[in-house]
């Protein structure tokens, strides 16, 4: 019976040393923390989130891509948005796919959830149009070029609130804030693009009206188009597993819950992070994750985009 007790004592003063750790560490990291400067801040998170294709925005207060990220060279294709949901992103899809020249173009929204953050992206991309093409074909589209890159705005709401504002020329016009969790439906998105021609312009709005967007959905001035997207009008890939985005969305909330409890001490994304990475590395790999594209998911592209030239080669035979 004594050596019982003893080992209940020792397994208590382990504990109660464990939490003295934990409490003068998470005091060290506020102290050095708060011991930074913002630039030196932003220069540690951005060496950390530079070779995965991001940047902070200060104005913001929220992540961005840069504008020649790793992804640029991944185009994209359906299978990205179906394999989304693997890298605990459930996330509204919009592809706006149209042709123009003879070039089949890609114009695609997304909102939703991203891991810990809420986010929303504006995506531009082109690929050659096949002779046998039919609407709904497999396509791999690449990102357009820089002298193909249009202007583009969006602003992004929940609940009638401004959640971050973003405008540039690029391909890829991108924000997520880290820690707001939010279901895609409460989302709502004002975008705006700028095309270079009404030829262009036209054959963008003729797809919007077919896939069901209603003329009180877009506003035209010039070459410019508006669009409020709220509901997509597309079928979503993630409503055939409806089990699996329960899980991952609670997965996701508990874990925004987690980061903001964890960095109460601070208010800013930047504070926030720059706590994260002192003092709980683990979490912070998980909060600075916001890619779709996987290995696995390039596999599977390269398989389809295999099978799809055997396919014309033997077209070509016969």
């Amino acid at each position: 019976m004594r050596i019982l007790y003893i080992v209940i004592g020792v397994v208590f003063l382990l504990v109660l040393l464990g939490i003295l750790f934990g409490i003068c560490r998470t005091r060290w990291a506020i102290r050095k923390v708060r011991g930074h400067t913002d630039q030196e801040k932003i220069a540690r998170l951005d060496e950390t989130i530079l070779p995965f294709g991001y940047c902070y925005d200060e104005k913001w207060d929220v992540f961005t891509t840069i504008l020649h990220p790793w992804q640029r060279d991944m185009g994209y294709c359906r299978l990205y948005d179906e394999s989304a949901i693997s890298m605990s992103m459930v996330i509204d899809c919009e592809p706006i796919e149209f042709e123009y020249a003879g070039t089949l173009y890609l114009i695609e929204f997304w909102k939703g959830q991203y891991g810990m953050t809420t986010g929303m992206e504006v995506g531009i991309y082109k690929a050659e149009k096949p002779a046998d093409y039919r609407r709904g074909d497999f396509i791999f589209y690449k990102s357009v070029p820089d002298d193909e890159m249009l202007p583009m705005s969006m602003i992004l709401y929940k609940g009638g609130k401004i959640i971050m504002q973003r405008s540039a020329r690029n391909w890829w016009l991108t924000g997520f804030e880290l820690g707001e969790f939010s279901s895609p439906g409460e989302l709502a998105a004002d975008i705006r693009i700028d095309f270079p021609n009404c030829g262009m312009r036209n054959a963008f709005l003729q797809e919007l009206l077919r896939i069901g967007y209603q003329e009180s959905d877009l506003r035209v001035r010039g070459t410019s188009v508006r669009i409020w997207f709220d509901t997509p009008k597309t079928t979503q890939p993630v409503r055939r597993w409806r089990l699996l985005r329960h899980l991952v969305m609670r997965r996701n909330r508990q874990r925004c819950r987690k980061y903001l409890r964890l960095t109460s001490h601070f208010d800013r994304t930047l504070d926030r992070v720059d706590f994260l990475c002192t003092r709980y590395k683990m979490l912070a790999h998980f909060a600075l994750r916001f890619s779709k594209i996987t290995e696995g998911t390039m596999r599977r592209v390269r398989r389809r985009e295999s099978r799809r030239g055997r396919s014309g080669k033997r077209k070509e035979g016969v």
